[in-house]
């Protein structure tokens, strides 16, 4: 049977437990290929040898790896030895080829079950039912190039001037009614740095790429990166070259370096529109519109609305009056109050349907953004949506989905014990001492542990994205729990047990959460700007690193000769005779005896006298006594350098 075939990549103990799902109504929504891939090469970084994974859409290269044991920065290392065509980052999305590829090179089992296996993900599309759908457009560009005031001027509204810092922060999605009756949906990805991976799925999810270029400040590092997205997405792109009314504007060169990172534009005999507007006054917005919409009927978009639900997570989040609520670009069938849906290992009988505007809708037709209410836990974002026949329906493809991902886990640990195990065989031949050592280096590397909360699941993997970004063999950082929602009491207790801080982007702590705080001395901060994030993240690192002594040099001098003087009960005391060469040497100071650049003597003086008196400071050109006592004996010729300490704070170097 259909149903059972899933169960062939179940531990044999599993199927005897799950004997009663043969009674269930299965057959109609389950299905699984289970493709075993032989590589001939086995990386030696490979964690996972041999093993199960379950293939998702929308993973970004450090997710993918995390989940198959591997080391990003291998992986990434590994990609581009594959393809040495494309740029490869740890926010790269990977496709199902590229990921079945990766699995292929380490010898890893996949399991097939992206999308959902269920009658949504299996239904073929009747042809007779395909009608056109709106294109579905993103709008991409590096940060305060105009994308969202384009955004407020085709639909007449003002989110720009509402926005944390006049940035945008997570992926909107909307739905533009044209003048003509044409509908366009439109998907706006933040800018700035920290969000990559969103762009990535923006790009992917999309029928056309809007690049939009501010003509006074031309490609920027997110335009670039936008534009690496979207040739991997291999959808069309239209250059929007914007703020064209500013007198700084400079479109050719804009124009030239279009060209000069590919971008064949129609003017120069290439394929690519470049449209020149300005989205504040409105200037030349109906032509992109024109060349949005022929890009749309070239492709000849259609869907089935009355195929069963599918669908692609753009955003979630916790709304405090309607719970778990999760914005869904719909792909394929018409979505409607009362029906159910599976995403990930989550599953929502619909309870209420919500425009871009918030207002309430009866159904959400393909290409359309919806927000939907009614999910039992918050689907991730990036996860495909299918729909079901019932609640058992749902919870019984969640199961089989989390008994197959429980099995590849236990394999995966598996693999990962008997790689530790290797490890410490090959650790037995060598000093013990040396190893302790290791583990002693390792203790002493100061950490800051941090509890993450965001308003939106995008937010939270965009801010933890950014702060896995940091490297540094000093000190480290650590998420112990992120999660979405406010802060509350529980997060507040879990930073005091391992002594770390707070972190809410987009959400505050609750008045319990911020008493609990307060009593037991633990940091809260909540910003609505990623940069404040980071940037409280930086201080909190440079305030656990322990101070580092600078040198401050003062003078140096030569010795020229040494006299022994006697002092009481029949004792010498050595004296070296100087010539201040440069700057001063202090009493009070610290001094470094050098002889043919060997350092005999680091420390302090005992007496500093000029002619036969005590003095505080001898100037250069000067000549001077100094005794160091019986702390080293001193030679002609040897060189004296005095200098001062102060402790300073270290620095971080930290890009964000």
């Amino acid at each position: 049977m259909a149903s059972l075939a899933i169960f062939s990549v179940v531990a044999p103990q599993l199927q005897q437990q799950l004997s009663f799902w043969r009674r269930l109504p299965l057959a109609k929504f389950l299905s699984t290929t289970n493709i075993n891939y032989l590589a001939k090469r086995k990386p030696k970084d490979a964690m996972v040898s041999s093993g199960q994974m379950l293939l998702r859409s929308n993973m970004n290269l450090m997710q993918f790896a995390n989940e198959i044991k591997i080391d990003p920065e291998s992986l990434c290392r590994k990609l581009q030895e594959l393809d040495d065509t494309n740029q490869f980052t740890l926010e790269t999305i990977l496709s199902k080829d590229l990921q079945e590829l990766i699995l292929m090179e380490y010898d890893i089992q996949i399991d097939e079950m992206s999308p959902a296996t269920s009658s949504a993900s299996l239904a073929q599309d009747d042809a007779s039912s395909l009608v056109p759908r709106p294109p579905v457009v993103t709008i991409m560009g590096h940060i305060d190039h105009g994308k969202t005031t384009l955004l407020d001027k085709l639909r007449h509204t003002a989110v720009a001037a509402g926005e944390a810092g006049g940035i945008t922060q997570h992926i909107g999605a909307f739905l533009v009614n044209m003048a003509d009756g044409k509908v366009i949906t439109f998907l706006d990805t933040p800018g700035h740095a920290a969000f990559a991976s969103m762009r990535a799925r923006g790009a992917n999810v999309t029928d056309v790429v809007v690049l939009v270029i501010a003509a006074d400040d031309g490609f920027k590092p997110q335009t670039l990166e936008s534009l690496k997205y979207a040739k991997l997405a291999g959808v069309p792109i239209i250059v929007a070259i914007n703020k064209i009314d500013k007198k700084a504007a400079a479109i050719n060169k804009v124009k030239l370096e279009c060209l000069q990172n590919g971008l064949q534009l129609e003017e120069y005999g290439g394929d690519i529109q470049a449209i020149e507007i300005s989205a504040l006054k409105g200037l030349n917005l109906d032509n992109l519109i024109e060349a949005i919409l022929l890009h749309g009927e070239m492709a000849n978009l259609k869907a089935d609305p009355k195929s069963t639900v599918k669908g692609v997570v753009i955003e979630s989040k916790v709304d405090k009056g309607l719970g778990n609520l999760s914005t869904i670009l719909i792909q394929r069938g018409t979505l409607r109050k009362g029906q159910f849906l599976v995403s990930g290992s989550t599953f929502a009988k619909v309870r209420l349907l919500l425009n871009h505007a918030g207002k309430q809708v009866k159904e959400a037709l393909p290409s359309h953004p919806v927000q939907v209410a009614g999910w039992r836990n918050l689907p991730e974002v990036g996860d495909d949506v299918i729909q079901t026949d019932s609640e058992v329906a749902s919870r019984d493809l969640i199961a089989v989905r989390n008994l197959i991902l429980k099995k590849r886990k236990e394999d995966a640990n598996t693999a990962i014990v008997r790689v530790r195990r290797e490890q410490e065989e090959a650790l037995k031949g060598k000093n013990q001492q040396d190893i302790s050592n290791t583990s002693d280096n390792q203790t002493e590397v100061p950490k800051l542990d941090v509890v993450l909360k965001g308003d939106v699941t995008g937010s939270v993997e965009a801010v933890t994205e950014a702060i896995q970004s940091f490297k540094s063999d000093d000190i480290k950082i650590k998420i112990i729990e992120s999660g979405v929602g406010p802060i509350t009491e529980s997060d507040v207790e879990l930073a005091d047990s391992f002594k770390g801080i707070v972190l809410g982007f987009n959400v505050k702590p609750t008045k319990e959460s911020k008493q609990l705080a307060k009593k037991l001395e633990t940091y809260i901060y909540s910003s609505n700007i990623i940069y404040n994030i980071l940037e409280v993240i930086k201080k909190e690192l440079l305030a656990k690193l322990p101070l580092v002594t600078m040198e401050d040099y003062v003078g140096e001098a030569s010795v020229l000769q040494i006299f022994n003087i006697d002092i009481s009960n029949r004792k010498t005391m050595q004296v070296a005779g100087c010539r201040i060469l440069d700057g001063a040497l202090k009493r009070n100071a610290k001094f470094r005896i050098t002889r043919k650049d060997n350092i005999i003597y680091e420390g302090t003086a005992d007496s500093l006298k000029h002619m036969k008196d005590d003095v505080d400071m001898v100037k250069k050109g000067q000549e001077c006594g100094i005794s160091f006592g019986n702390a080293c004996t001193v030679q002609e010729n040897d060189r004296i350098t005095c200098f001062t300490t102060r402790e300073v704070e270290q620095t971080i170097d930290w890009d964000f």
